[in-house]
């Protein structure tokens, strides 16, 4: 990833959270429509509220980032090591 392009990571985040809006929107007024009923603001609502969620869950998902591995020699330092005596739990 570009260091020079901090909000480069959310990019992703929004567009899906658009798409899962107008997809949502879309099916449920097709849905209610070939119902026959009025759904009003329903479709819209919801179709908002899901996007949000899902950019809300990937923008926050798009900062997580795996821990350095440790290298072998420290991994068998960590399991080398024996306390003091006395000194264990």
């Amino acid at each position: 990833m570009d260091a020079s392009l901090p909000m480069s990571k959310y990019i992703p985040a929004v567009v899906v959270g658009f798409l899962a809006a107008v997809l949502v929107s879309f099916g449920l007024g097709a849905f209610v429509a070939a119902s026959g009923a009025d759904a009003g603001y329903l479709p819209s609502f919801l179709g908002l509220m899901v996007g949000v969620f899902a950019a809300y869950i990937m923008a926050n998902l798009a900062g997580t980032r795996r821990a350095k591995a440790a290298t072998p020699e420290q991994k068998q330092a960590v399991l080398d090591f024996r306390p003091e005596p006395g000194q264990a739990c």
